[in-house]
């Protein structure tokens, strides 16, 4: 009789700590298919000097089919630039950009600037105080060409890192850039 109810206990036990499991599952955001990122604008703005820049990824392929050019005064300093995400394939329009502010901890944007004389700093930071990235500022320097890649990583593992922080990547574009 014994032995009956040892083994009905070790059932009971094991019964409650699946339900346990089952009920404390992972709560973290993933993206879904739903969720796709068509469009990335950057809105520049500094003294007299304003644009929009935006990439189009509009057939579903995961390549950007065009990518807008970046042209910047010399003397222009600094110059803050944002970044909205947008999924054109909803109507309407899904801005992004808001549940990416709202999960900040679990996104981080960076940028690889080559060729082009340019100092981009981010000024913003995720609800842990750790980098975001999603607003920087600019400072451009002598008259150059070359470009900025920027990706947006979700769930980094390692924020301090920029070059490498892990995670999936939501977004990669190679921006050309002007500096005249």
């Amino acid at each position: 009789m014994k032995m009956y109810y040892f083994t009905a206990t070790k059932w009971a036990f094991g019964a409650i700590a699946l339900s346990l499991f089952s009920l404390t599952g992972c709560d973290k955001h993933d993206h879904t298919s739903e969720e796709n990122i068509t469009r990335v604008e950057l809105k520049l703005n500094g003294t007299g000097f304003s644009q929009t820049v935006a990439a189009l990824e509009t057939n579903g392929d995961g390549i950007w089919d065009s990518i807008g050019e970046i042209t910047i005064p010399v003397g222009v300093s600094p110059i803050l630039c944002e970044v909205f995400v947008y999924d054109e394939t909803q109507t309407p329009t899904l801005n992004l950009t808001a549940e990416i502010i709202q999960e900040s901890a679990e996104h981080l944007f960076t940028y690889q600037v080559s060729g082009a004389n340019l100092t981009i700093t981010p000024i913003d930071s995720d609800g842990n105080g750790g980098p975001l990235g999603r607003n920087t500022n600019w400072e451009p320097g002598a008259a150059s060409n070359g470009t900025v890649q920027i990706k947006l990583y979700h769930e980094p593992s390692n924020k301090s890192n920029p070059s490498d922080p892990g995670g999936e990547v939501d977004f990669d574009i190679t921006f050309p850039v002007k500096i005249q």
